[in-house]
């Protein structure tokens, strides 16, 4: 395992980190020390079975791409794992004989996600959003609503990537292997000049570590995702009284799972708000947005830099550079409906003055 996360995933995968952290979560501690050849197939079904019961009754795990998922992708590492230490001939596979025993195992049927965010939750998710104290965490929201990029393109950007005069950031170093080029609107170029720049951190969104980029935005979004599910729940009539009412026994403002556990105790339906949306939903919702005012799904490809069309397929029943020009209609959108003013009050930072 350690042969597979030195020589292959950390020179040939930019997310080797997660193949790591699924080696550290769900491979028993005793298979380090055996050689790889004496790994069974039974034993390779038994740890899909156990992976995913285990996140089956893991809220954590849920909320980090599901039990199936993780099962089924913790199974693929191991079958490339085990595909490696044959061409490496490590001791047992030197003949070519030893069968991959991760080979053939059936995978957990996983569902594509379609979530979107929907109309009745965006004002909530605004003053959510304006709410976040963390100044950082709120500037990378409100980007990943107005670009579309990825949380991971995102947070990792450098000041020298951005090309002021163009509206475009240039990320060398994409999902893709290749650079790419996002466009900004107006809207995001007023976000991006008012984010305070960090002595000696090349980073836009600077981390509290020198030369580090912000880290922790997963717990920047729960907050902000929790803040949008208890207002929906507050503007729902029947719902209010309730918290109200838990409030008062409580002598405090009651948590979240307080709240499920005593609507479900006293057969009260509480929807999941956005309980259930991920911050990669962002980056639907904007194709979806995108679909929905008639834009084409060729341009939606461009702009939000899908290798492939069948990625964007998912928009089509939703709805000078065409890219750029649905980018910048996007902002304006996004803005309008947001309350705000215009791309010069986008977010007040006021730690950025001066």
């Amino acid at each position: 395992m350690d042969a597979y996360i030195e020589r292959h995933a950390k020179m040939r995968k930019k997310t080797w980190r997660k193949d790591e952290q699924r080696f550290d979560l769900y491979i028993p501690r005793q298979w380090r020390s055996r050689p790889a050849a004496s790994i069974s197939r039974g034993e390779i079904v038994d740890l899909h079975v156990a992976i995913t019961r285990r996140g089956a009754i893991d809220p954590a795990r849920r909320r980090r791409g599901g039990a199936a998922y993780e099962a089924n992708r913790t199974i693929e590492v191991l079958r490339k794992m085990f595909n490696l230490a044959r061409i490496w001939e490590f001791t047992g596979f030197e003949d070519g004989t030893k069968q991959n025993p991760a080979e053939g195992i059936a995978r957990n049927k996983e569902v594509k996600r379609k979530r979107f965010l929907r109309p009745e939750e965006w004002a909530a998710l605004v003053g959510a959003i304006d709410a976040e104290a963390n100044l950082m965490g709120r500037a990378v929201i409100w980007l990943l609503l107005l670009t579309g990029m990825r949380k991971s393109e995102l947070v990792s950007a450098k000041w020298v990537w951005i090309d002021w005069n163009a509206a475009m950031i240039r990320l060398p170093d994409t999902k893709s292997g290749e650079e790419q080029i996002v466009p900004l609107s107006g809207a995001a170029m007023a976000i991006l000049q008012a984010v305070p720049k960090t002595e000696g951190n090349p980073h836009i969104f600077a981390g509290e570590k020198k030369s580090q980029h912000l880290i922790g935005l997963d717990k920047i979004w729960y907050r902000v995702r929790d803040a949008t599910t208890l207002k929906l729940w507050a503007n729902d009539p029947k719902l209010a009284v309730f918290i109200k009412r838990l409030t008062r026994e409580l002598g405090r403002r009651p948590r979240i799972a307080e709240i499920q556990a005593a609507a479900e105790a006293d057969g009260i339906e509480v929807r999941p708000g956005l309980l259930d949306f991920r911050l990669h939903d962002l980056r639907r919702s904007v194709g979806s947005w995108m679909a929905q005012a008639g834009t084409d799904l060729q341009v939606i490809r461009d702009g939000l830099r899908h290798a492939n069309i069948s990625t964007t397929l998912i928009y089509a029943r939703l709805g000078a550079d065409p890219a750029r020009q649905a980018m910048e209609e996007h902002g304006r959108r996004v803005m309008e409906r947001s309350g705000k003013a215009g791309p010069a009050e986008v977010v007040d930072f006021p730690e950025a003055a001066g």
